[in-house]
């Protein structure tokens, strides 16, 4: 018997740039969801903690930075806009202010007639409190 090819046998050795061009990626993506550091920081960061074998097998500056601002532009993608009043969805980082304050303070639920989605903070509400004049541009309606 005569074997022609073996399957799954690997003639080379594990190319460890690689790996660390990988792990080096997805590091800058996870700092790209989860901080606010500017893609050029991302990247120097990076490039600073790689070895130069990885550093060298990484993507030009320019694709580094475009997979970072791809990356945050779907984390930070608003919803489809809705067409009835039901469908209005607002995820939690809508919810919430940059500083983490609650700015969803009601929703009168699902309702398609009735529904009213009062935005704001509670900052906002005693500064409303404590002002004597109150200006409105009129697209208000008001029940009594």
């Amino acid at each position: 018997m005569v074997i022609v090819k073996r399957t799954n046998e690997h003639s080379h050795g594990p190319d460890e740039q690689a790996a660390g061009c990988c792990e080096a990626k997805a590091d800058m993506k996870r700092k790209a969801r989860e901080s606010q550091d500017s893609t050029h920081h991302i990247v120097g960061e990076s490039l600073q903690t790689a070895s130069e074998g990885t550093a060298a097998k990484l993507p030009k500056l320019d694709s580094l930075k475009r997979t970072i601002q791809r990356q945050r532009a779907s984390v930070l993608a608003a919803p489809a806009q809705p067409t009835t009043l039901a469908e209005l969805a607002l995820p939690p980082v809508y919810q919430q202010t940059a500083k983490g304050e609650q700015f969803l303070l009601y929703d009168s639920g699902e309702d398609d007639v009735h529904r009213f989605v009062i935005l704001g903070t509670q900052r906002n509400l005693r500064m409303l409190r404590q002002s004597k004049i109150w200006l409105a541009d009129g697209t208000f309606k008001t029940i009594s």
